[in-house]
């Protein structure tokens, strides 16, 4: 069974496998979840943002980047902010093994596996675009004939993005940032008003549901269940699919999405109660995507064709919590040189400026 519910989850993120670009954290798609100013709209700063290899858009893949953009934070794209110059540097490494986003240093040099660091952008002054949509349009592409080939989605290596900035006035430019949720859950609801059938010999309307705190990243325990009411246990019938239909069928029942998988499972209990477990992959692509599910019940004569059914359920997978992402910092509102100061000031473990790489 599991073999079968896979494949059919894999087809959701298919479209993502072929991707250019990647963005970081993957649960902020669509968008993150809050803002900030740090370091591109503040006082002079040395940053470095550790974003964990797990925590990519897509299917684990060679990254070869020539380009750092970010994005206006929810609330913010309208076009009133930016227009104000920023003196900058970039640079790129892994973080050495035993780093990761909740075991760092707050010595700078600490985070960096020097062997693999490069500068990608020198010191250079840009302007922040103001922007008025939450496209990744603020973009700093690197210097002339400057890549950095990423190979740690593959390697299980995490990339440590470091930016310092010189000499900043105060500007608010609230750029997308991602804070990781306390909990995690996806949703489930009923798909349209249909609520079952109840043809002779069923004593109760059919029921079918799933569990939203289940039905996230990673989590191998998901199910849906449904309660048939018929006391022969007839075989339960679980479809999957990604249309929403609301389709007449003989005998006064409804199908309520397209059957791209099918999947017959035993009932028990005198009730025809139905278990399909549906394990969702550890794979950060699939997070807020969307399937539809119906369940059925199979027993000769008790429709014209043998079936009937329960509601319809429209369904979100959520995203795995965050863990990968921390950002660390050292600021003086009195100033500092980004480029000798090598302590932080301060840390957000589990929050970061959402990134893309291209």
């Amino acid at each position: 069974m599991k073999k079968l519910i896979l494949p059919a989850l894999a087809l959701l993120a298919a479209p993502l496998f072929a991707q250019t670009s990647a963005l970081h954290p993957s649960a902020a798609n669509p968008t993150g979840n809050t803002n900030n100013n740090i370091p591109m709209s503040w006082y002079a700063t040395r940053y470095q943002q550790i974003q964990e290899h797990t925590d990519f858009d897509g299917t684990a893949r060679p990254l070869p980047i020539s380009s750092l953009n970010f994005r206006m934070a929810n609330g913010f794209a309208n076009g009133n902010y930016g227009g104000f110059n920023v003196d900058v540097a970039v640079w790129l490494s892994l973080t050495p093994a035993a780093i990761d986003a909740t075991n760092f240093s707050t010595t700078f040099a600490n985070n960096i596996e020097t062997s693999t660091l490069r500068q990608v952008i020198k010191r250079r002054t840009v302007v922040a675009p103001r922007l008025a949509n939450q496209n990744f349009d603020f973009k700093l592409p690197f210097d002339t004939g400057v890549t950095f080939l990423y190979t740690g989605m593959l390697a299980q290596r995490h990339l440590l993005l470091e930016i310092r900035t010189y000499g900043n006035s105060i500007n608010t430019y609230p750029l997308d940032a991602y804070s990781k949720s306390t909990t995690a859950s996806g949703s489930t609801g009923r798909n349209g008003a249909y609520l079952g059938c109840q043809p002779s010999g069923v004593t109760s309307m059919p029921t079918h549901s799933g569990n939203a705190a289940t039905l996230v990243v990673g989590n191998g325990a998901n199910a849906f269940t449904g309660i048939g009411y018929e006391a022969t246990n007839p075989v339960g019938v679980f479809i999957l699919g990604f249309t929403a239909l609301n389709i007449p069928l003989p005998g006064g029942c409804n199908l309520m999405n397209d059957p791209l998988l099918v999947i017959a499972a035993p009932s028990t209990g005198g009730n025809a109660s139905v278990t399909v477990p549906l394990p969702i992959p550890n794979d950060n692509s699939l997070a807020n995507l969307m399937f539809y599910t119906q369940m059925f019940w199979f027993k000769q004569g008790i429709t014209p064709i043998n079936l009937y059914s329960a509601n319809g359920l429209v369904n979100r997978i959520g995203g795995a919590v965050t863990t990968g992402l921390t950002r660390l910092y050292a600021y003086s509102s009195g100033g500092l040189d980004p480029d000798t100061v090598t302590t932080t000031t301060g840390t957000g473990i589990r929050y970061g400026l959402v990134t893309q790489y291209q």
